[in-house]
């Protein structure tokens, strides 16, 4: 049980001020809405990560997509491919594909992230906005996206805006 309690307080000053006993906080229930825990980003399950995609390799040639054609040998022409095919599925949505070989860092401006599908080595992701950095070599052999994006000086980062704003 709590016998004595304080509270120290720092003024504009540098001033210190400590009271005692300290006031007591009201009580009150919170009910959460769906989004208080994850901010509003999907953290596990279909769709949440790289293990876990929304769509399943078996699908088709680029799973969630009307795509049936060939599959670029390519690895540069791949990442386009795929970003391209996923737009038009998603419209949406930004596409950043990347390749297994490197990292990518979602900034905590990230909104409505969703891993899509992992085809062959690339990984797909669809998101409504925010910053991602690319942690390693750039160009298509490693990433590609589209949608509604800057590049705020950094080639590896890339800022998305919602789709049509």
């Amino acid at each position: 049980m709590l016998q004595e309690s304080s509270f120290e307080v720092t003024d504009a000053d540098g001033n210190k001020v400590k009271i005692k006993p300290a006031p007591r906080c009201k009580h009150e229930k919170i009910e959460p809405d769906d989004d208080y825990y994850t901010n509003g980003k999907i953290k596990e399950g279909l769709g949440g990560d790289w293990r876990h995609p929304m769509y399943d390799k078996d699908e088709g040639t680029y799973p969630g997509t009307n795509f049936d054609g060939d599959v670029p040998s390519d690895r540069g022409d791949k990442s386009q491919s795929l970003v391209e095919e996923h737009l038009k599925a998603f419209p949406d949505k930004n596409i950043i594909v990347r390749h297994r070989d490197i990292g990518l860092e979602f900034g905590p401006d990230l909104k409505g992230k969703v891993h899509l599908v992992t085809v062959g080595e690339f990984h797909v992701v669809g998101l409504d906005s925010g910053t991602v950095t690319r942690d390693g070599d750039g160009g298509y052999l490693n990433w590609s996206f589209d949608g509604n994006y800057s590049r705020p000086g950094d080639n590896k980062v890339v800022k998305f805006k919602p789709i049509g704003e």
